[in-house]
């Protein structure tokens, strides 16, 4: 499914795509690592006052061409053109100078420093002087329109002031085309609606907008053209997102529509809850209080979401239900059993509790062992033969299964530091779905790093578990998702419970509220 025909600009009396020269042209992108190609032959153009958006499944090569745009990855074959001039590849400060700047998912700020001194790093001339550093971000922001405060520190800003910080950097920098790599993923609703309205202006500032995204509706929002990859080929070129189903996009990402989720559940079950959550308040790993008086119960068969913009005491909530952090206050029962408050992991799991912790590349992985070594490490007693660990009652165990297969599980044998963070995120989840009648599943994020077939089989599990009778707590950044899979969704502001609602009778805006405002909303 291939449309190499340029779409009709969003302002009907500007020149069509035909009748310009692209402010960026790739040509023939090959990016191959050892024996994988992460880029077959993709061309990619964008074009002076457009948003151009880039879609594919997890490992499809959307960031892996974005860097080399960036020259950050250096291309076996193809080139790259600003204003039909090619630039040197392979060099960040030759894509720099030619006016191409990116900012990455992963925010680049240095936390101590302020907004003028974070900006001054990177357009500065090697000497700081605060006055020449603060008028530059305020007349930076005037100019875009952009609401960022100079004297800031940054650590003390949302994830969606630090997205602001970060583009207002790449336009000081002269960029006059900007790569933004899922730049929503961790916003509230409002958030995203302010970004994408800050998009469109430098749309019509005349900037060109490279968009990495797996969000459709903000895809069609603001993109003007959408090119897909697949398998780190170009399957889709150039199309008017606004003209294709949301099954349409998907088919062409993955090719083929995954199975809707279920319209009816079982309704949760009574008696003991699987997990009751009690007055509770903690401090953080930096000591400083992170949560605040919070109660709530997850009942058998229950799903319960937790909603909230990133760093409102989700990660704290987690690491307290699951024993890692000790409690000032309150008590966690999983099960009816009492887990303690001085922060011990093990009384958690022997309570019945399985986890997929928000970051599984630093808290739920040994980079050195396999796939299979990594299954077995479950919190549950390791199968035996003699006084070794029988790796073949595992390796039956995951064959038994069809758990694998749906997650698409890399091979058993594989070390997982071989492995990119989607398919680490695969491992844990598969790890965690492969333990017999939990009491309690706790997970955070379950979809971020996955492709939308990954995404849909995750859920569809997790449905499965809660359908099971085990209570299942998941956190998540994506609204769509939590109103689609919870029975209740408990919403965090600042470490307070800000209130919980019915995912039957809210919507995305009013939930946005209150992760913004709290309960005051």
């Amino acid at each position: 499914m291939t449309n190499d025909a340029p779409t009709a600009p969003r302002d009907a009396n500007a020149p069509s795509t035909a009748e310009r020269i692209p402010i960026l042209d790739a040509r023939g992108i090959t990016q191959r690592f050892g024996s994988l190609v992460a880029n077959d032959a993709v061309d990619f153009s964008l074009f002076a006052g457009e948003v151009h958006a880039l879609l594919g499944e997890n490992g499809a090569g959307k960031s892996t061409l974005m860097k080399v745009l960036y020259g950050v990855n250096t291309p076996q074959e193809g080139q790259v053109l600003v204003n039909g001039v090619a630039i040197e590849p392979g060099s960040p400060a030759a894509a720099r100078a030619a006016g191409i700047g990116m900012v990455f998912q992963d925010l680049r700020l240095v936390p101590a420093l302020t907004v003028a001194e974070n900006i001054e790093l990177a357009c500065g001339s090697g000497r700081y002087r605060s006055k020449v550093a603060r008028d530059r971000v305020r007349g930076g922001a005037e100019r875009y329109g952009l609401a960022v405060d100079a004297d800031a520190v940054v650590r003390d800003l949302s994830i969606a002031e630090r997205q602001l910080v970060e583009i207002l950097r790449v336009l000081l920098m002269d960029a006059r085309v900007v790569i933004l790599d899922e730049p929503t993923s961790a916003l509230a609703p409002q958030e995203v609606d302010a970004l994408l309205a800050v998009i469109e202006r430098l749309r019509d500032d005349g900037l060109g907008i490279a968009l990495i995204t797996h969000k459709l509706a903000e895809t069609r929002a603001v993109a003007d053209r959408a090119t897909v990859l697949r398998g780190g080929a170009m399957v889709l070129s150039g199309a008017d997102p606004r003209s294709l189903t949301d099954d349409e996009l998907i088919e062409t990402m993955v090719g083929a529509v995954p199975p809707p989720l279920p319209a009816e559940r079982v309704p949760a079950r009574t008696g003991m809850p699987a997990l009751a959550v009690s007055g509770v308040s903690a401090n953080g790993a930096d000591g400083h209080p992170r949560l605040h008086d919070v109660t709530f119960l997850v009942q058998p068969g229950e799903l319960v979401g937790v909603a909230g913009v990133s760093g409102n005491g989700q990660r704290e909530l987690l690491d307290v239900v699951l024993g890692v952090l000790p409690l000032s206050s309150g008590s966690i029962h999983i099960g009816g059993r009492d887990i303690g408050r001085s922060g011990k992991p093990r009384n958690a799991l022997r309570a019945g509790a399985v986890i997929v912790p928000e970051d599984p590349v630093n808290d739920a992985v040994v980079g050195g062992l396999a796939i299979l070594e990594h299954l077995a490490l479950n919190g549950r007693p390791l199968p035996t033969s003699g006084p070794r660990i029988d790796w073949k009652s595992v390796r039956n165990l995951v064959a038994g299964n069809d758990i694998s297969e749906r997650l698409h599980l890399a091979p058993l044998d594989r070390k997982v530091a071989t492995l990119s963070g989607g398919n680490i995120q695969r491992v844990v989840l598969t790890r965690t779905f492969l333990v017999d009648d939990p009491k309690l599943v706790v997970v955070a994020y379950p979809s971020r790093g996955l492709d939308i077939a990954s995404v849909r089989a995750t859920q569809q599990l997790l449905l499965e578990r809660r359908e099971a009778g085990a209570g299942v707590l998941m956190v998540s950044e994506d609204l769509d998702e939590l109103l689609a899979l919870a029975d209740r969704i408990i919403v965090l502001h600042d470490g307070h419970l800000a209130g919980v609602v019915e995912p039957g009778s809210t919507d995305r805006q009013a939930i946005g509220r209150l992760m913004l405002q709290g309960a005051a909303a």
